[in-house]
């Protein structure tokens, strides 16, 4: 993380040290680069020598004001944690880039740079989407993709413009999910 921050003009922020009990909740007084953004993506896949088992499980990302470019490389990142089940996101920007990754995460598509096979990709079961600015293509991808998992459990969407599509959608995944 170190070199990618350097190599894009910006400081090494200890960010990574906000890994917490496996959660890595990043609040709103920190403001993304892309520097931080690419380094956390290059240095997801080696952090297992930060701290003795570390693992992470969870990610929260509140408020961070994040374009669909940064998220989608952060997330890029995470997809190379197999024991990732949990993102959150919350006043960010979702577009094509992001949309695709949470998608990636929620089918466990196999289009990871650190993964030769999908055996060792992590599976989405958790996805919390409130007050992010979503345009209508992306969230009708991630609305298909919610649909077509089989392992998510929890979902939350708040403050989503949903059209009468995307709650038919919802409506049906609700009824189908396994409870």
């Amino acid at each position: 993380m170190v070199q990618s921050s350097e190599n894009n003009g910006n400081l090494p922020l200890p960010i990574l040290l906000r890994i917490k009990r496996g959660i890595f909740y990043i609040p709103s007084l920190y403001r993304m680069t892309w520097g931080v953004a690419s380094g956390l993506r290059d240095a997801f896949p080696d952090i297992d020598g930060l701290y003795e088992n570390l693992q992470l499980h969870k990610t929260i990302l509140k408020r961070n004001n994040m374009s669909d470019k940064f998220l989608s490389c952060i997330l890029v990142g995470l997809r190379s944690r197999p024991e990732f089940f949990s993102f959150s996101s919350q006043l960010n920007q979702i577009g094509p880039e992001s949309a695709t990754q949470i998608c990636n995460l929620l089918e466990r598509k196999n289009e990871s740079p650190f993964q030769k096979d999908s055996k060792g990709l992590p599976q989405l079961s958790e996805l919390k989407l409130i007050n992010n600015k979503i345009d209508p293509v992306s969230f009708n991808k991630i609305m298909d993709s919610i649909n077509a998992s089989t392992h998510l459990k929890r979902l939350a969407l708040s403050n989503t413009d949903m059209s009468v599509r995307q709650l038919n959608i919802l409506i049906e995944f609700i009824k189908e999910a396994p409870i």
